[in-house]
């Protein structure tokens, strides 16, 4: 992706951002349920909403239609509308 931004396609820039936030993100415990074992699960309902909050951001700012609208309406169904 580095490369990609590099050669001219700076407009990716927020989608580079974005990669590197989600990976840091999904590792921070308090995003995540805790498993019976104690281990962390799943992502958290608050911390989907939140990727995809970011996600839409993304899209905004680089122009990119990142998400299908099928998608996007069954995020919609689980998360519900915010």
């Amino acid at each position: 992706m580095e490369r990609t931004i590099a050669s001219g396609h700076e407009n990716l820039l927020p989608l580079a951002e974005f990669r590197v936030w989600l990976w840091q993100w999904t590792r921070e415990p308090q995003n995540r349920m805790k498993r019976k074992n104690g281990l962390p699960g799943k992502l958290t309902l608050e911390a989907r909403r939140e990727i995809y909050r970011r996600l839409k951001e993304v899209e905004s700012k680089t122009g990119l239609k990142l998400l299908y609208p099928d998608e996007e309406e069954k995020i919609r169904l689980v998360l519900g509308d915010f």
